[in-house]
């Protein structure tokens, strides 16, 4: 294996992690919409 480097930055990507806060980010910006009536 030549690319263990690569393998090693892979595992280490916690996808739950990014993906858990894109929907708070996504939730507090239809949050700050609803609060100003924005649709």
């Amino acid at each position: 294996m030549n690319n263990s480097k690569e393998m090693y930055f892979y595992e280490n990507i916690d996808l739950d992690k990014i993906l858990s806060k894109f929907k708070n980010y996504e939730g507090a910006i239809s949050n700050f919409c609803k609060g100003n009536n924005i649709s």
